[in-house]
């Protein structure tokens, strides 16, 4: 995979409370795209393939 498709940029989501407050914040990982896409497409292959073949 590209590199610029495993960085992730972290950005603080606002929780219940005063905004201003940074224990209020989650961190929310904002990906690409396109690998978000082919993962779902790997996704669903893989487990396709372990159904039709009883490995699972």
């Amino acid at each position: 995979l590209p590199k610029l498709w495993k960085d992730a940029v972290v950005a603080p989501q606002p929780k219940k409370g005063c905004r201003q407050v940074s224990a209020n914040c989650r961190p929310i990982s904002l990906t690409c795209i396109l690998c978000k896409v082919m993962e779902s497409i790997i996704r669903s292959q893989v487990t396709s393939h372990l159904d039709a073949n009883s490995i699972i």
